[in-house]
């Protein structure tokens, strides 16, 4: 596989074989014969089968295996994933031969060889096989420019390309030929197959025995060779030979090999070497013998492929309930985890986490029914709620997704839910939150100050005065719908409350519900399955990427794929469970979170929303008549108390001799004749009798 100058026949190559022509078994021989011979220092392997993945089963235990991709017919957004971290590789190598300024792998590998205190990191010939890769053109035709990519770059940065496949159609290859420095042809369907691979009938031509192939080089002529056959059982051919493969027991001495890999010369087969002993059972096969024997041995390979994203990853894996006991004596606000990040071009997986202080912290979170957004909704709420206290974090919710949202009142957090027809609720946490935002931003003013963050320490007695307050809208396009201008009311306090410490979180069914003053105040934007792929912000094809079976799976920033955690702290006893979809209840898991805080700080709640009551007994308003007394210290005014305001719960005032003139309109029953009834009892409670006058006509 070493190229040409080296004295090789490589670095890139093509193996074209019918059914049944081997073309699996001598896969298999080839990865073996390598992993045998080089140590997981000098040789990776990516080993990619398109379809089924019984042609490199189990090898993913040895520890020369930077990736195993299987079954990517049957998940085909695991494909551009492929491409991302194979495109990833690339430059990984690039920035490594850059940062120690050196121009290919040889030199690099020999600078480390000579210095001891070489700080880079081993970097190996990378051997990528690639299974039925005709299929892969076929479903995505866009990834030839990869493997004329690799083609061309493969040769400075020693990655290795072998495409292999059952048949192959010409002009399929276009642009990667000049980069095929051999080609293995076994039995072919067709001498036009033969013809394309080798330039002649020849593989069409071998006898039906498995193994039996051409190949053809750079160099010369097409040799004729007979495939190894590693699969078949040890013990039961009746031959009295010698095991091939007894050198497995020598393994020790591949991972301390110390030549280059363009100079391993093959483990000498000693059979007196053995670990094996007389009456010991056969093992099934040399596939299995060099699996066993290399499983874990040597220095791992660096993961190129990451296992794909679970379709279900429980909050509870970042932490659960013992989070509570942590966060009591801390007064800085932490990050809030909540989705796993899948970032293949990096090659590696992180935890999405929602950082307060930043620009981003206002979120839409647009869906299908059934994508998961009210869990999401939900699982930022149970995860913030178990890492900050209470008096650091109110959350207010509007429900119109189903009651979902509702369960969070049981949280210590909780200033109120408003559910659908509950309206004056609604209009009640529309007001609150705009008037604390119109409260903090004098405040800000008043005191010099640019962030919520230098709040805190000087709240003094009130820490919940500056708390985080996070905004919850379930169902966007039900809530505008029942609730008079909400837009505008959520843009401005997207666009004003995020330096203030107030956030707001959207759920929406499409992108065109949301209107643009609404849209463009909530910065971070997640994108879960959504009806038409059409409609995606990302583009239909990463849309169509989205599994339909995955609720809380999407994509944020500039696409990349995230999967939300599932609002479940307790994990099932075992995976059958998970498996069949079993989910844990709301309730008990936010009970749990609420207890936990009872424990450690009992009282301490988000002040709760005070609504407008139903019915105001005149009494209770009596106590404050000696206030509107002293407010009339001369007949210039006469401030009357006639009900509750909503902004303040406060008495709300008419003062008949500023306003003389009033006009009362109400539909029958709306309480016309109670309100002047009101006006002459307090008229009669806080004015002397030789003052007023009261002239009354009853229709």
């Amino acid at each position: 596989l070493k190229e040409s100058a080296q004295g090789g026949h490589g670095p890139h190559g093509l193996c074209i074989g019918a059914t049944g022509s081997g073309k699996s078994e001598f896969l298999r021989s080839l990865v073996l014969g390598l992993v045998a011979t080089h140590s997981p220092e000098q040789l990776n392997l990516v080993l990619v089968d398109f379809k089924g993945g019984a042609t490199f089963a189990g090898m993913d235990r040895m520890h020369h295996v930077a990736a195993s991709i299987t079954n990517l017919a049957d998940e085909q957004f695991l494909v551009d994933r492929m491409r991302e971290a194979l495109e990833g590789e690339l430059v990984r190598r690039q920035e490594l031969l850059r940062s120690f300024q050196v121009a290919k792998v040889d030199d690099y590998e020999e600078a480390r060889r000579a210095n001891p205190d070489f700080s880079g990191p081993p970097l190996p010939a990378l051997l990528l096989v690639v299974d039925e890769f005709s299929e892969l053109l076929t479903a995505r035709p866009d990834f030839i420019d990869l493997f004329v990519q690799l083609g061309r770059l493969g040769r400075s940065l020693h990655i290795h390309l072998l495409l292999a496949s059952q048949r192959l159609e010409e002009g399929r290859l276009r642009g990667l030929e000049s980069h095929l420095s051999y080609r293995i042809a076994l039995k072919t369907f067709s001498a036009a197959e033969s013809r394309v691979v080798l330039g002649n009938s020849d593989a069409y031509n071998l006898p039906a025995t498995p193994g039996a192939g051409y190949l053809k080089t750079d160099a010369g002529s097409a040799q004729r060779f007979d495939s190894y056959f590693v699969s078949k059982p040890n013990g039961h051919s009746g031959v009295t030979a010698p095991r091939p493969l007894s050198f497995v027991s020598t393994v020790p001495q591949i991972v301390t090999f110390s030549a280059a890999y363009t100079q391993a010369a093959p483990i000498p087969l000693d059979p007196s070497t053995t670990n094996e002993h007389e009456g010991d059972p056969p093992r099934e096969s040399d596939w299995e013998l060099i699996n066993e024997g290399l499983a874990g041995i040597g220095i791992k390979a660096h993961e190129i492929w990451l296992p794909p994203l679970k379709p279900r990853i429980r909050l509870g894996q970042c932490g659960g309930v013992e989070l509570v006991a942590r966060s009591v004596e801390s007064d800085v606000f932490p990050t809030i985890p909540w989705a796993v990040m899948d970032l293949p071009f990096q090659q590696r997986q992180s935890t999405f986490e929602i950082d307060f202080s930043s620009a981003g912290s206002s979120f839409l979170v647009v869906g299908a029914p059934r994508s998961g957004k009210s869990f999401a909704l939900l699982a930022l709420a149970m995860s913030a709620a178990m890492r900050a206290r209470p008096r650091h974090l109110h959350i207010y919710g509007i429900d119109f997704g189903g009651g979902v949202l509702s369960a969070l009142e049981r949280l210590p957090h909780t200033a109120g839910i408003a559910r659908k027809g509950e309206r004056d609720k609604q209009r009640r946490i529309v007001r609150i939150i705009e008037s604390e935002i119109s409260r903090r931003e004098e405040e800000f003013r008043t005191r010099g100050l640019t962030s919520i963050a230098q709040c805190r320490p000087r709240a003094g007695d009130r820490p919940e005065a500056f708390a985080e307050i996070v905004v919850l809208i379930d169902g966007w396009s039900a809530a505008r719908t029942e609730i008079a201008d909400l837009d505008e009311a959520i843009g401005q306090i997207a666009a004003q409350g995020l330096a203030v410490g107030v956030h707001v979180v959207v759920a929406a069914s499409r992108w065109m519900d949301v209107r643009p003053v609404v849209r463009d105040a909530l910065s971070t934007r997640i994108e879960l399955r959504i009806v038409d792929p059409a409609d995606s912000m990302f583009g239909r094809r990463a849309a169509q990427a989205i599994p339909t079976e995955y609720p809380g799976r999407g994509m944020v920033g500039t696409g990349q794929l995230i999967q939300i955690l599932c609002p479940e702290l307790i994990t099932p006893a075992d995976d059958s469970a998970e498996a069949a979809g079993t989910t844990a209840d709301m309730t008990v898991e936010i009970n749990n979170i609420s207890h936990a805080w009872s424990a450690v700080l009992p009282g301490e709640h988000a002040p709760q929303i005070r609504l407008l009551p139903d019915r105001v007994p005149f009494a209770d308003l009596s106590g404050i008549l000696a206030t509107a007394r002293s407010r009339a210290v001369d007949n210039s005014t006469m401030p009357l108390p006639v009900g509750v305001e909503e902004e303040n719960l406060a008495p709300a005032y008419l003062d008949l001799i500023a306003t003389p003139l009033v006009l009362v309109f109400g539909n029958a029953g709306s309480g016309k004749s109670m309100l002047v009834n009101v006006l002459a009892t307090a008229v009669e409670a806080s004015a002397r009798a030789s003052d007023v006058r009261i002239l009354l006509v009853d229709y």
